[in-house]
């Protein structure tokens, strides 16, 4: 190992952090951690956790069986194979098995999970002795880090002994990942006792800790990304920096302009966000619905005289959840009843609902006899009936182009609390090539349709063939 690796080979914590760019030594300093688990605890359970099996077989479960066991069975102590790696039958999970110091044997395991809503379906009833969250910046939620942390819990193998180690390149989303939110504010949070912020340490590599890495490779490491600021800060010097890629609104959206109300406060009744005025009859909501990611928004329009201007005022957004229609249904209407209620006790006046979805939510689903667009009247009792909005050739561009305009002309505001819109203003981008108007597999997608599904709807003559309007903007708030 190199010698950074011995400080990770010495460190005990509960949940340990090791972060660092690439080609900096960290999987095999953590392998060799894992392979010392093994043999210092009797009948250990090592989990290696892996977005895809193929990443595993190709990276760290070959790195680990080919190369770094061999290298333990050589001074012939006793640790070796028991078991070599074989797929079981039943479960079709790789695995292999390793003579322990107790004469007994422990087990290495690979768990692919693809989706981050799986993981306590797939983990629920496991125990590990430990858990090795391979490349963990690329799960897109901390349930899986929740999850797995409560499956430490292997019978005869001390609490002290159980190890969650989650290893990273710097993630794209910066200090707005849940791993930074993990191992980095628990240490701030004054709401943790300081025996829970004991459980949490981290280990920073850096490319000058890999003393073994060749220097052609480290040039050839640095020159590589030498064309990106943002992947060389990442990918060579290690930061926690967030991805500067321009967004479709990158030119026109602005926190401090289009975010209104505060909700830095614990207290939720503390919050400050957008209302709907008095003078307010309608509301609008947009729907993008799917088999596992959901997204509504809900939206009041102001008069501006010959204008209008549009307030999103709340949000719904479910991703990689395995949440049906129906239920999503059913939290929608809390949100109706919520503002309806709230209408009628501060202007005394009753609210009509228009909502909009992709026409696809009217097409026949053999699987269900049925469409969503009937589920969700139905667990509605009948009081939402999704309009479809038709896509046609080009739509995209031009509700991208609706929403640049709307946010030039300082027409379109989001109330504080909406925290998906805001994240899908500030990092919809497009893809790689030229006919990708959206990046392929895009979070904020769903929130974008169902934004614009229902802007586009309500607001046709806004859309013009020129995708940034040349208007001076008028300064306008978001209550008048």
């Amino acid at each position: 190992m190199v010698p950074k690796g011995y400080t990770l080979f010495e460190e005990n914590h509960r949940y340990l952090l090791v972060d660092g760019p690439r080609k900096s030594a960290k999987t095999l300093s953590i392998l060799n951690k894992l392979c010392r688990h093994a043999w210092e605890n009797s009948a250990a359970c090592i989990a290696i956790v892996t977005k895809t099996t193929k990443n595993a077989k190709a990276g760290v479960w070959s790195d680990l069986t080919k190369f770094i066991i061999p290298h333990w069975e050589e001074p012939n102590f006793g640790f070796r194979y028991t078991v070599e790696p074989k797929m079981a039958v039943d479960t079709k999970m790789s695995y292999c098995r390793v003579r322990n110091r107790f004469g007994m044997e422990s087990e290495f395991q690979i768990h692919p999970l693809e989706r981050a809503a799986d993981a306590e379906e797939r983990f629920k009833g496991t125990r590990f002795s430990m858990v090795y969250l391979s490349e963990a910046d690329h799960f897109e939620d901390r349930i899986v880090f929740d999850i797995l942390s409560d499956q430490l819990r292997v019978i005869g193998i001390p609490y002290e002994n159980h190890q969650l180690i989650a290893d990273c390149n710097p993630p794209e989303d910066g200090e707005d990942h849940w791993l930074h939110d993990v191992f980095f504010k628990v240490h701030h949070g004054e709401q943790y006792p300081q025996h829970f912020k004991n459980l949490f340490f981290r280990i920073p590599f850096t490319i000058s800790d890999n003393t073994l890495l060749p220097e052609n490779e480290r040039i050839e490491l640095e020159t590589k990304y030498s064309h990106d600021q943002n992947l060389h800060d990442r990918y060579v010097k290690g930061l926690w920096v967030k991805d500067k890629a321009i967004g479709h609104f990158s030119d026109h959206y602005a926190p401090s302009i289009h975010v209104i109300g505060d909700t830095s406060s614990r207290r939720e009744d503390e919050w400050e966000v957008i209302v709907p005025g008095d003078k307010t009859t309608e509301l609008f909501s947009g729907w993008d619905l799917g088999d596992v990611n959901h997204a509504a928004v809900i939206a009041a329009k102001r008069d501006l005289g010959e204008d209008s201007a549009w307030d999103v005022i709340d949000e719904i957004v479910l991703l990689e959840r395995n949440i049906s229609i129906a239920d999503f249904t059913e939290m929608f209407v809390e949100r109706m009843d919520y503002w309806e209620s709230y209408m009628k006790q501060h202007t005394k006046k009753d609210i009509m609902w228009r909502h909009w979805s992709d026409s696809s939510a009217m097409a026949y689903r053999s699987a269900s006899d049925s469409n969503d667009q009937l589920i969700v009247r139905q667990h509605s009792l009948g009081r939402i009936s999704l309009i479809g909005f038709q896509k046609t050739a080009g739509s995209v561009k031009r509700r991208i182009g609706l929403v640049k305009k709307l946010l030039f002309e300082r027409r379109l505001f989001v109330s504080a609390q909406c925290i998906e819109t805001q994240r899908m203003l500030e990092n919809l981008r497009p893809g790689k090539n030229k006919g990708e108007l959206i990046k392929d597999g895009s979070r904020e997608k769903h929130v974008f349709d169902a934004l614009t599904y229902m802007l586009l709807s309500e607001s046709p003559m806004d859309v013009e063939m020129r995708t940034v309007s040349t208007v001076k903007p008028r300064v306008v708030f978001a209550n008048a």
